[in-house]
């Protein structure tokens, strides 16, 4: 099945592209793991998921498309595999599943571009918010490749005045020059 959608996928992407419609890469959503790990082991992706992603990320890559990859909880365990598939950018970098988005920023920031990984849990404490932001923001753009982004959906429970500060301090220590 994950071929078929894989194959669909990339039919409907040419013909956008035959009709003069232009994009400028994929996102794909694929939850791949949870808070305690892979929801799956290796061999299972390898077997059974990693095909399709290589359909994408081939087709992608030649069109000269930005292969771009949505996944919830830890997959740190298969950060070499993306890499060799050829993806570009991982979101969402989730905290409380045991991802370490300095640590991926140290092992992967020159192959891939990181989005997310600021804790929504501290969203709700204006001092825990401006250490996680301070913290993190600055050395994940050091040398380019990190777009500000939660590591998950904020809960709804962060006031609108909690999280138009957090904006306020993702400008002030992220700001590229």
């Amino acid at each position: 099945m994950q071929i078929f959608a894989a194959e669909r996928a990339v039919h409907f992407g040419d013909m956008m592209l035959d009709r003069g419609y232009d994009f400028d890469g994929i996102r794909i959503p694929d939850d791949l793991g949870y808070r305690n790990g892979l929801l799956f082991s290796p061999a299972t992706f390898d077997r059974c998921i990693r095909p399709a992603h290589e359909i994408l990320c081939d087709w992608a890559k030649k069109r000269g498309k930005i292969r771009w990859l949505h996944s919830c909880g830890n997959i740190m365990d298969l950060m070499p595999r993306l890499v060799e598939i050829g993806w570009q950018v991982l979101n969402p970098l989730e905290i409380k599943a045991g991802m370490d988005p300095l640590g991926l920023k140290r092992d992967y920031g020159d192959v891939f571009t990181l989005e997310g990984g600021i804790d929504v849990r501290t969203m709700l404490d204006l001092g825990e918010m401006e250490r996680e932001v301070a913290s993190k923001i600055p050395t994940l753009m050091e040398g380019g490749g990190y777009i500000y982004h939660s590591d998950h959906s904020v809960p709804d429970n962060v006031s609108f005045e909690n999280y138009c500060h957090l904006i306020e301090l993702v400008k002030q220590y992220g700001a590229y020059d």
